[in-house]
């Protein structure tokens, strides 16, 4: 029997009569039903598996070869160990493969959680996991101390992925990673429902594989990462008086410690400032104008918390102006919302200040993405920009980014001004571009994950992985059988 042992990359072949016998089995089992409508059993280790390799008919290179790696020559312990049952039936380890054997990536909810199905195998306490993955657009497995463990791979052999996607759409794919754990390439299934599959050959420098997994709704919007969206000036966008600006976006990063502009018609040259929506550097919403277009009548409402969401999290953000409260001051409030349809949350109180105020008719564009001179970019993914004439009030610009607005994938700065619903025409600028996008689906469950060295769709193993291991020897002493053979045993066994 050949194996393969050794750490990530420089993996080698062992090869014995036969392979190693495991020596504990105590596992707790659970079942969990696969949207098929099968009913497999589960069972997860409760302790590092152990195995004892007996060699009694091996050749001297063979028992050398176990030594060496016993002794560290290819690489400190603990190895990986490339098992051939388990590469047969899923490389990925119980606690991956199907939701609740292990803190990641899964989350653990109560009994009575309402949020998402908890559909989960039962664990010891009687208690279920849901196999969701959450807000993240994009879930790579597996993962080990919170950061990504590739499952070793040997170039030019074929693997598949495959899951079950439950009330949601979705796709899988096989992220190609050299020993660094940097990615060499990739291979993705169609987007779609139920069962995703994809197959694909290790490519040469390929040392290991992550399965990522998205899913959500497929939809398209504008990649603005060194680049931003804009409409010139029209007599329509000087709103003076109350006004309400909204836009759908999630940014990489709520929190930069620098201001990031996501809509603005605010220049200082000329004294053209006129408004803008602002994420600042602690994460939390502003909206700011001039009275007069300088600085000396400048105003900023800062939301009195900070956004409550996600790096990446498409969110909607608002704000608002009042400009007379009718109590001789100004109001303004800011809210978010992280549902598509939006459901708007005011971020902490109101914001009053003395006096009535009003907001300078500026002449310069309009800009989402940053403001006028291409400072304090807000890089991320923007879905709809909105202005309004009043609080609630008439549309006056209404970009629209996703599939059912006037983009389509593909369009970037070249593309023409596109015109949107009330008559402003928009333009790319810089690096933007209009790209497929996944929005999540909180109410999408996945179970039977599942990895293979096989082009097929077999069925669905709970999981074995390719576990971390250590070889000790049970025999110092070495028995001679014959010129062109030992014997010899030494234990594997599993480490965490």
């Amino acid at each position: 029997m050949s194996t393969l042992i050794g750490p990530l990359g420089a993996m080698v072949e062992v090869r014995s009569p036969r392979g190693p016998l495991p020596v504990t089995h105590t596992r707790p089992t659970s079942t969990v039903t696969l949207l098929s409508g099968l009913t497999v059993a589960q069972r997860a280790p409760e302790a590092g598996r152990s195995w004892e390799w007996r060699i009694t008919a091996g050749s001297p290179a063979d028992v050398a070869g176990l030594i060496a790696l016993e002794q560290g020559v290819y690489g400190p312990p603990p190895w990986r160990w490339y098992d051939k049952m388990a590469a047969a039936l899923n490389m990925l380890p119980p606690m991956v493969a199907a939701a609740g054997l292990g803190p990641e990536p899964w989350r653990h909810l109560a009994d009575d959680a309402s949020a998402l199905a908890v559909t989960g195998p039962l664990v010891a306490d009687g208690a279920r996991f849901a196999a969701s993955i959450g807000p993240a657009r994009i879930l790579t497995v597996p993962v080990r101390d919170g950061a990504p463990d590739p499952v070793p791979v040997i170039e030019g052999r074929p693997y598949t992925a495959a899951y079950w996607l439950a009330d949601a759409s979705g796709r899988i794919a096989l992220v190609w990673v050299d020993a660094d754990g940097i990615e060499v390439g990739r291979d993705m299934s169609p987007f779609g429902t139920g069962r995703r599959t994809v197959t694909g050959t290790a490519p040469a420098g390929a040392a290991g594989v992550l399965v990522e997994i998205a899913v959500g709704d497929l939809t398209h919007a504008a990649q603005m990462r060194g680049g931003h969206a804009m409409t010139p000036h029209d007599a329509a966008l000087t709103v003076t008086g109350d006004i309400d600006l909204r836009v759908r976006a999630g940014l990489d990063r709520w929190v930069t410690g620098i201001q990031q502009v996501v809509m603005a018609k605010y220049v200082g040259a000329g004294d053209q400032r006129g408004y803008e929506l602002v994420v600042r550097q602690d994460g939390r919403l502003a909206l700011s104008w001039t009275a007069d277009g300088t600085n000396a009548t400048f105003h900023r409402a800062e939301s009195t918390v900070p956004l409550p969401v996600s790096d990446g999290q498409v969110t909607w953000l608002r704000g608002v102006l009042d400009v007379d409260n009718g109590a001789s001051g100004w109001t303004a409030r800011l809210y978010y919302s992280t549902d598509a349809t939006p459901t708007w949350v005011q971020l902490g109180d109101d914001i009053t200040g003395t006096g009535t105020t009003a907001i300078h008719p500026s002449t310069a564009p309009l800009y989402v993405g940053t403001n006028a001179v291409g400072d304090a970019p807000a890089s991320g993914v923007y879905h709809a920009a909105q202005v309004r004439n009043g609080i609630g009030g008439t549309l006056v610009a209404a970009a629209d980014w996703t599939p059912t607005g006037p983009w389509v994938i593909g369009d970037d700065s070249s593309t023409p001004a596109r015109t949107d619903s009330t008559g402003r025409a928009w333009a790319l600028q810089g690096d933007a571009a209009i790209a497929a996008e996944i929005v999540p689906d909180p109410d999408a469950r996945l179970t039977a994950l599942q990895l293979t060295e096989t082009p097929t769709e077999i069925g669905w193993h709970p999981g074995m992985g390719i576990p971390r291991v250590v070889l000790t020897r049970v025999d110092e002493a070495y028995r001679m059988v014959s010129p062109s053979m030992r014997d010899q045993t030494l234990t594997m066994t599993e480490v965490a």
